[in-house]
């Protein structure tokens, strides 16, 4: 069953992957479907440099180096190169667009993805909803999960918390990174 699960996950990011580099189509507080004109690619992560007398880093997170839940590694976001950055303007925020790799800086509570194929990588979001099939999110913390009945094949994975997981969809995964 866990490989089954691995193969899953692995797939729903290379299909992910391979279709990258789409533009973005967001729908901000419900309103029409517009390109984001200040949305601009990520630059390259900087190497951590240590400050004498500082914890230690781990050098695919840039995060301090330990057990807690906020330091654990991602394959997802170790995976995620050049993602478009973009915000969450009122704090609801729908990406619809298909293959769209995104890293959604700041918070969030309203966090819905309905572009088939699409990665997310966030940082503290209230509500994550996957309304589409192949769709990868990797969040800090999340209160609510929905994986609704047309997320197939989906990924979701949180740093820190206990989110309440509801999932309507077929064959997805949703639990702590690892």
């Amino acid at each position: 069953m866990m490989i089954r699960r691995n193969l899953l996950a692995a797939g729903a990011l290379l299909v992910a992957l391979a279709l990258s580099g789409c533009s973005v189509v967001f729908v901000p507080n419900g309103g029409p479907a517009s390109p984001r004109a200040d949305s601009t690619p990520a630059s390259e992560p900087k190497s951590p440099v240590a400050e004498p007398d500082a914890p230690p880093v781990n050098p695919s997170t840039n995060a301090p180096a330990g057990d807690s839940p906020a330091t654990k590694t991602s394959t997802v976001r170790d995976a995620v190169t050049d993602p478009t950055v973009v915000t969450c303007p009122g704090g609801t925020l729908d990406i619809d667009t298909v293959g769209a790799t995104i890293r959604l800086e700041g918070s969030c509570e309203d966090l819905t993805v309905s572009g088939t194929s699409t990665t997310v990588i966030a940082g503290d979001i209230g509500t994550v909803v996957v309304n589409a099939p192949s769709v990868i999110v990797s969040v800090d913390t999340a209160e609510t999960v929905r994986l609704t009945e047309r997320a197939v094949g989906a990924t979701v994975e949180w740093f820190s918390g206990a989110p309440e997981v509801i999932d309507d969809g077929t064959a997805n995964i949703a639990g702590p990174a690892h």
